[in-house]
């Protein structure tokens, strides 16, 4: 009958079917197999067969019984009577026909209502599956629903949630509304159908979501778990769609309500979901989900950021890389960038401390190349460096962290994006106002995506040194540099914009402090020293990229900087220059190349002044001038001609022929060195920049009394280039002798005055530079100079004057060989005694004519000494008959009115002279001189006869001092020490003998006598200072020249001589007596008590002397003999 069934048929057979079905409610269920079991099978296939399923859809009374069949009983299997199992047998044969294809012809319509029908048995659970059926998986699995029945069925029921939302709370709380479970069990079969990915489903899934969101949180215990369906369901969706290239319409799309069901939902699993959609929903509507990107990624950082497990690590993950690149393809201005992206990134970095610690830097680095390195890095890198400003002002511990942090995080990147990231923090540190700001409109103005607008003065200097911290410490690092070594010079380009960079920030950094120092800003310990820190930091940093740069780049770079705008900029690069220029090895390949930099520095050196900012364009030029020299000092000896075209170049009138000291003065150093290294080959060039350097130290010589210390500089300047010349083109000075001479034995160079220490390092090279004209220059030519310069300025100028004048020609005699000595010593010796001749004239104050005389003895002295015997003895011959000899007395131009204390001082100049050389002599050749001093015996005991006084009584002293008797003077000290040095240095007895002793005793015992004062000398010092001559020199001779004399016959004659002084009527004349048995008891010890029997009737006089020093001094005498 399957073959014929039509709906009359099926009119007749359906009865039939239903009355067996009624009969099994009341007894029991046919044995499997059995006739009944067997007819009921036939009946329900027959009736229910696959092929007649569009005629049951329409059928009035077999579709519903189908669909009673299909529900089935309710409750569980052991509460169940006779009339659930037969509901249950019927449920098992209407699966067993589903699963046979009955859904296949079905409408739409009707296929809904099996679905609906299918849910609630899942829903209540009363699907009874027999041994061997079919279960409600498999139905499920087999009843396929259109995407859009599905979608109407689940809007229905949204729409039955909305109502049911919109009762009272009261009404609400009072019902647990029945379609959740379904809805639930609907949302799992059509996600798991093929059509759960269908757009058609987006609709009511939005719909349905919306119904959620408004609802009362955590109202319903599934409510969570069909949301989560919902919203796994609607990110399948635009996936699958992505996937195919459907775009959903972006009018069901209401991300309002997506971002809602993130903020309502308490559940870490709702979140996942809500931002896995988020990611897929960006995937095709960006701008869109633009629009509440900030609400996103604040919600992220305050719950999702701080989980701990790889699931939200991954959800965090996708909607990293599907939300941020919307974000960022706008482009746009650096202004719109940080106006859109800042606040993002800030999200990120003001969570950091909450992030797991193992799951920062994957996160980070995911977040930075989802942005684009090229463009964010540097913005996360700045924001973390504000957080760590935060922490470094709070103390914090985990400053390192932060900072560690960021420089693990940079070395992710490539070499060439870790440079580009340095170069724009460094761009914007140097953006940054000097201190903080208060003016709103300037706040406007700043750029940044740190908040430096808000920041104060205390923390923008914190971030300097942060981010100038950074900088260093990524350039420095192993990582960074591993990684730039293996770009083989692809970063060149890369490394010379931050080395541009870099100077542009020293240079702004340096102009900020200045301003900040005028303003009184600095107005504590801790903003001086955090700026002093800022610019060494930034040296560092420009240090590091110059270490890093391949010569040729460096050198390409500076000369690139040499052509800056920025004066600064191109001093900075001078700077760099010249520490290069000083670390390459001349003999290595480096100096070809670092050499480039010569023309385009001497063109600087050479350029006129830039008037628009004279103090920078000095620097400049300054800079220029030093990186020459530099470069002369390695390189110029073996490179000459390269170096000799540069001599040109300096002395041009922007050069050594400018006005302004510093760059003179520069010019003049960098001169210095060229004429070290190049030697005679500047020669041909000499009149071309000697004049120049004169004119300097001229007009620097003429200011010296008012000089300031750039004055100083540029005469230091001055004499260090002549000295330069006079060492290596001594010989061809002959014209210039006399200004240069003018100069430098100028007394007012060393004059004392303002900045002492410039002034003593000017009297040092003036020094240097004298002994070098001694050693270089000519004697034929310079001698001639010396003594025309004496006679021409010395004598006229001054006793200071002819004082420098006489020592450098003390100073030339001295370093003159020996065959020229041999030429020009008599005119020198001449020339010592005409300057002798000079301190004689009474007109010379005291002080300067003795200054004279010593700096005349010692320049006569360096003669002297290196004179051969045969040179020397006649030449002492002459000295003597000169010094015994009586001469006018010459004029000079310097003396002053007549003084009549000068008198005696300027008579004895001759003597005096004499006898100080001797004594000089004596101390350099000792025993060789005394054969000599047999000539001036009688010149000496003539002086002591001179100077001594023979008479006993007052009465007969006052008639000795009428008589204008010499006072003990410079040379009656002279005499005394020549003898005491004669008879010291006669070693073998052959000067002092006793025909000489005899002659000498006498006037030296009278010197006791001479008790008148020194000229200048005040009466109540009168004792003492006749005391310290007899102790100082009159007891020294006679006790030497007793010792010497080795004979007691003489000891007896000069002792008798000495105690008959004792019975002097003058106290200090016996007192001096007793100073002189003193020294000889001291100098000849036990020897000299051969004399005590005759010496005790003086001592016992002298022991009731009336003057109590006398008295003292015996008793001392005693004391002495006793020991």
């Amino acid at each position: 009958m399957r073959a014929v069934v039509t709906d009359s048929v099926l009119e007749q057979l359906l009865p039939l079917l239903s009355s067996h079905v009624d009969e099994l409610k009341t007894q029991s269920l046919p044995e499997a197999g059995s006739t009944e079991d067997m007819l009921i099978h036939t009946l329900f296939r027959t009736c229910y067969a696959p092929s007649m399923a569009p005629q049951l859809a329409n059928a009035k009374q077999a579709w519903p019984a189908f669909l009673e069949f299909l529900s089935g009983a309710n409750g569980v299997p052991e509460t169940w009577g006779p009339a659930e199992r037969a509901q249950a047998y019927v449920q098992q044969l209407s699966f067993e026909q589903l699963a046979q294809g009955f859904t296949d012809g079905l409408g739409s319509e009707a296929v809904a209502q099996i679905t609906s029908c299918l849910i609630r048995v899942a829903v209540r659970g009363n699907a009874y599956v027999m041994a061997g059926g079919v279960s409600l998986r498999d139905l499920f699995n087999r009843v396929q629903l259109d995407a859009v029945t599905a979608a109407d069925e689940i809007s229905a029921i949204a729409g039955r949630l909305g109502d049911d939302e919109n009762k009272s709370k009261k009404a609400r709380a009072a019902s647990e509304p029945s379609e959740l479970p379904e809805l639930a069990t609907l949302l799992e079969y059509v996600q798991n159908s093929s059509v759960g990915t269908d757009t058609a489903l987006v609709p009511a899934l939005v719909s349905l979501l919306s119904v959620f969101v408004g609802a009362d949180a955590g109202r319903h215990g599934t409510q969570a778990y069909v949301m989560q369906l919902v919203l796994g369901m609607l990110t399948r969706v635009f996936e699958a769609a992505t996937a195919a290239h459907i775009v959903v319409p972006e009018s069901v799309v209401r991300v309002d309500t997506i971002v809602q069901a993130i903020r309502t939902s308490s559940s870490p699993q709702t979140h996942n979901q809500t931002l896995l959609l988020l990611a897929a929903v960006a995937a095709q509507h960006p701008d869109v989900v633009l629009h509440h990107v900030m609400a996103i990624f604040t919600f992220m950082g305050a719950n999702v950021l701080r989980q701990d497990d790889e699931y939200s690590f991954h959800v965090i993950q996708q909607t990293l890389e599907r939300v941020i690149p919307p974000l960022v393809q706008h482009g746009g201005s650096r202004a719109e960038q940080i106006a859109q992206a800042g606040p993002v990134l800030r999200v990120f970095v003001d969570t950091l401390t909450h992030i797991p610690r193992h799951r920062r830097m994957a996160l980070f680095s995911t977040l930075v190349r989802t942005m684009g390195a090229d463009s964010y890095a540097a913005a996360v890198v700045e924001l973390l460096l504000e957080k760590n400003v935060a922490r470094v002002l709070k103390g914090g511990r985990e400053t390192d962290d932060v900072l560690a942090f960021t420089l693990s995080l940079t070395h992710e990147l490539e070499a060439a994006q870790q440079l580009q990231c340095v170069e724009q923090v460094l761009l914007d540190v140097a953006a940054l106002p000097a201190d903080a700001v208060k003016n709103t409109e300037l706040a406007a103005g700043i750029v940044q995506y740190a908040d430096v607008a808000r920041m104060s003065g205390g923390e923008l200097r914190t971030f300097r040194l942060v981010a100038l911290d950074y900088a260093h410490q990524l350039l420095t690092s192993r990582q960074f540099g591993s990684k730039l070594g293996a770009l083989q010079g692809a970063a060149d380009a890369q490394l010379s914009g931050t080395a541009q960079t870099q100077l542009q920030l020293i240079a702004q950094l340096s102009a900020q402090h200045a301003q900040v120092e005028a303003g009184g800003l600095l107005d504590t310990d801790v903003a001086a020293r955090a700026w002093k820190q800022t610019v060494q930091l930034a040296y560092a940093v420009l240090d590091d990229v110059n270490a890093l740069m391949r010569l040729q780049l460096f050198v390409s770079t500076v000369v690139q900087l040499l052509g800056h705008d920025d004066l600064k900029v191109r001093r900075k690069a001078l700077a760099l220059a010249n520490t290069r220029l000083s670390e390459v090895d001349a003999r290595t390949a480096d100096a070809d190349d670092v050499l480039k930099l010569l023309a385009p520095v001497a063109a600087v050196a050479a350029a006129e002044l830039d008037t628009s900012d004279e103090r920078e364009s000095l620097a400049c030029k300054q800079a220029a001038l030093l990186c020459v020299a530099t470069a002369a000092r390695r390189f110029a000896a073996a490179r000459p001609t390269q170096f000799t075209d540069l001599v040109a170049i300096i002395s041009g009138a922007h050069s050594l022929g400018a006005t302004q000291a510093a760059v003179a003065s520069a010019a003049m150093v960098a001169l210095a060195v060229l004429c070290d290294q190049l030697g005679p080959r500047l020669i041909p060039m000499l009149p071309t920049y000697l004049p120049l350097v004169l004119k300097h130290l001229r007009a620097a010589t003429a200011q010296l009394e008012t000089a300031s210390a750039d004055d100083l500089a540029l005469l230091i300047s001055a004499l260090s280039s002549i000295l330069a010349i006079v060492e290596n083109m001594g010989a061809f000075l002959a014209p210039s002798l006399a200004p240069l001479l003018l100069c430098l034995l100028s007394p007012a160079l060393r004059s004392e005055g303002e900045h002492a220490e410039l002034r003593t390092q000017a009297q040092q090279k003036a020094d240097e530079v004298l002994v070098a004209m001694a050693n270089n220059v000519p004697a034929r030519q310079l001698l001639p100079a010396q003594f025309a310069f004496y006679q021409r300025e010395a004598v006229r100028q001054g006793a200071a004057t002819a004082e420098l004048a006489v020592a450098f020609v003390g100073r030339t005699a001295a370093a003159l060989p020996r065959a020229q000595l041999m030429q020009n010593y008599k005119q020198l010796f001449k020339f010592f005694l005409s300057v002798f001749d000079a301190a004689r004239n009474p007109g010379v104050e005291l002080g300067a004519a003795q200054a004279l005389e010593q700096a005349t003895l010692d320049a006569f002295m360096r003669l002297v000494v290196r004179l051969s015997e045969a040179l020397f003895r006649p030449l002492f011959l002459t000295f003597a008959e000169w010094a015994a000899a009586s001469a006018p007395v010459p004029a000079v131009a310097w003396a002053a009115k007549k003084d009549a204390g000068r008198s005696q001082h300027a008579e004895e100049t001759r003597l005096r002279v004499f006898y100080r050389a001797l004594n000089e002599l004596y101390e350099k050749l000792r025993s060789i001189l005394t054969p000599y001093y047999v000539q001036v015996m009688d010149t000496t005991v003539a002086q002591l006869k001179r100077f001594g006084v023979s008479h006993a009584s007052i009465e007969a002293q006052e008639e000795a001092d009428r008589h204008e008797k010499a006072a003990p003077s410079a040379l009656w000290t002279a005499v005394l020490e020549s003898v005491r040095l004669s008879s010291l240095h006669d070693t073998a007895s052959e000067l002092w003998t006793e025909d000489a002793c005899r002659r000498v005793f006498s006037p030296l015992a009278d010197q006791l006598p001479n008790t008148k004062p020194v000229a200048g000398e005040k009466p109540e010092d009168a004792y003492d200072a006749y005391i310290s001559r007899v102790r100082d020199t009159l007891a020294p001779a006679a006790s030497q020249l007793m010792a010497t004399a080795g004979n007691d016959a003489m000891w007896k004659m000069l002792n008798q001589f000495v105690m008959l002084k004792s019975r002097s009527d003058f106290a200090c004349v016996r007192h001096g007596a007793l100073l002189v048995l003193q020294a000889c008891y001291e100098k000849l010890g036990e020897e000299y008590l051969i004399l005590l029997p005759e010496t005790i009737p003086y001592l016992a006089e002298l022991l009731e002397d009336d003057d109590s020093r006398v008295e003292r001094a015996t008793h001392e005498t005693i004391r002495l003999i006793e020991s």
